[in-house]
């Protein structure tokens, strides 16, 4: 079953990724602005598979109680994180060129949320 799951979705990440990067390098300025977060919403929710991060954050309390655990936060869970007093959000996937990363970037700057990307 791994081998079906991974030979279905590999060509489906590749076809996402040439079409960040054609969506990146060709479109004019306006047309990004406009169009942009549509785009980066619909990428976070299908090809990063944000849809089931929305229904379901996998949010836990680790054991030193100093801080949480959770799946990649989108935008409205880094809002309500933010109201309920977490500072800093520490990113262990990385910086990627995907629109979940962005929106990640974009609500931690709205809500005075540090984010801090892990490197390898």
């Amino acid at each position: 079953m791994l081998k079906f799951v991974k030979r279905v979705r590999s060509p489906l990440k590749r076809v996402g990724l040439s079409a960040r990067r054609a969506a990146i390098t060709y479109l004019p300025n306006w047309i990004k602005k406009f169009i942009g977060p549509f785009f980066l919403y619909l990428d976070m929710l299908i090809l990063d598979c944000g849809i089931l991060r929305v229904v379901y954050f996998n949010k836990h309390m680790l054991a030193s109680k100093d801080g949480w655990r959770s799946a990649q936060p989108t935008p409205h869970q880094i809002c309500k994180l933010a109201r309920d007093g977490i500072k800093t959000v520490v990113n262990l996937r990385g910086e990627r060129l995907c629109g979940s990363y962005w929106l990640e970037i974009a609500a931690c700057a709205r809500n005075g949320v540090a984010l801090v990307n892990y490197q390898d």
